[in-house]
């Protein structure tokens, strides 16, 4: 395994690898600073900055979109202009480093050797974020970890949460909750850019197709800036039918919780109460001392739960609890795909053998039991502001008709 600690030996285990991956690592690792170029930029001079995360946001969703796509589109994207731009910031500053990271996955997608460009763009990203240099460079080993199983495209690379489950870094987090507060970035031309981002955070990219589209607006358009590549946006979105701009959506949503705090509190408290009644009654009945693998991340919805509940009833500015919230939803969100991830992977292998049947008729009365499936859905989806549906723990749900039936 690559020490990715050291840029030497990280360049010399990209060169022995494909571009796309190259690529692909590049521009998940600018990614995770392009919070940072978009707060810092924008709050120093809005006019004059606006180009700075709009043009490094191009960058990197050209550089994405330049690693799923065959030979020859992967020239059409890639070639597409992005240019090296002045800086409007100082070069000491952390929005510095993470737009020249953004630029350098460009780069790469445009190189005929990205080796270069990919590590400078690791490395410079990981510099970009305040007091957290190794938690990004863990994040951008584990990436490797991944890139190294043959058999994973460049586009698999991006269904993985951002950070890994590690949880974003609190300058990150400080930043995200930062633009929350900010109604003229968290909206209006920078709606988009905040749903991509997010997407991307949870493993969930949006539609590759919708995003070529995007990387392809003609460059003459990106000059003219954010308000009017928002307008061009939109018009691609609606074609797709993502015409409904989630975070404001979602910021609506979290309001709406806030102004309801003793319901908002109950269904989070009610929830809580549920999973670890749930989970100790299976443990206790199966006669375990933990929970299955797979399942182990049940542990931390509770805490998440209750959180929420501390937060709408809190004394802090709305403001702040709303910046607070969302950035407790996005945690809960990450939690729930990486539960479902994990039952996934255990779907493809036999479960015949590793549950006992005492702990299989367990299962089925609580963790697998309709109510328990139920009560967690509507509790996840009443602060997400969506609406439980058949494919609402898809996978918690086979999972568990495969325990119930021994197989």
């Amino acid at each position: 395994m690559v020490d990715i600690t050291n840029q030497s030996d990280l360049e010399r285990w990209l060169e022995s690898k494909p571009d796309c991956d190259c690529v692909a690592l590049a521009a998940r690792a600018a990614l995770r600073s392009y919070p940072v170029v978009m707060l810092e930029t924008l709050r120093s001079d809005p006019k004059a900055a606006e180009f700075h995360p709009l043009r490094a946001g191009r960058a990197i969703i050209t550089s994405m979109v330049a690693t799923v796509w065959d030979e020859m589109r992967l020239d059409e994207v890639a070639r597409t202009p992005v240019g090296t731009y002045p800086f409007v910031v100082k070069s000491e500053s952390s929005s510095y480093a993470a737009a020249s990271a953004a630029y350098s996955a460009a780069e790469a997608a445009d190189s005929n050797r990205a080796s270069g460009p990919a590590t400078y763009a690791i490395a410079t990203s990981a510099r970009a974020i305040e007091g957290a240099k190794a938690v990004a460079l863990e994040a951008a080993r584990l990436d490797v970890k991944r890139a190294e199983n043959a058999s994973l495209e460049p586009e698999d690379i991006f269904r993985l949460p951002l950070w890994h489950g590690s949880g974003q870094p609190k300058s990150i987090d400080a930043a995200l909750k930062a633009i929350g507060r900010d109604s003229s970035i968290r909206s209006g031309p920078w709606a988009f850019w905040l749903d991509w981002y997010q997407a991307f955070l949870n493993g969930n990219p949006m539609n590759w197709e919708m995003q070529r589209e995007i990387s392809l607006i003609s460059h003459e358009d990106w000059q003219t800036g954010a308000a009017h590549i928002a307008e061009l946006i939109d018009e691609i979105r609606s074609r797709y039918g993502t015409t409904a701009p989630g975070q404001a959506q979602l910021a609506q949503h979290i309001q709406t919780l806030i102004r309801n705090a003793v319901t908002t509190e109950l269904v989070a408290e009610s929830t809580a109460l549920q999973i670890e009644t749930a989970v100790a009654d299976f443990l206790r009945e199966a006669q375990l001392n933990r929970l299955p693998d797979e399942l182990e991340l049940l542990h931390d919805l509770p805490p998440l739960f209750l959180r929420m509940s501390a937060t709408v009833s809190s004394s802090e500015r709305e403001s702040d609890r709303e910046a607070e919230l969302r950035a407790e939803i996005d945690a809960l969100l990450v939690r729930i795909e990486e539960l479902e991830t994990n039952l996934e992977a255990a779907l493809q292998k036999t479960l015949t053998g590793t549950i006992s049947r005492n702990a299989a008729e367990s299962f089925g009365k609580t963790l697998g039991s309709p109510w328990f499936i139920g009560a967690l859905a509507l509790g996840i989806c009443h602060f997400l502001g969506a609406t439980p549906s058949d494919i609402t723990l898809e996978n918690l749900r086979a999972y568990t008709g495969e325990v119930i039936s021994g197989r």
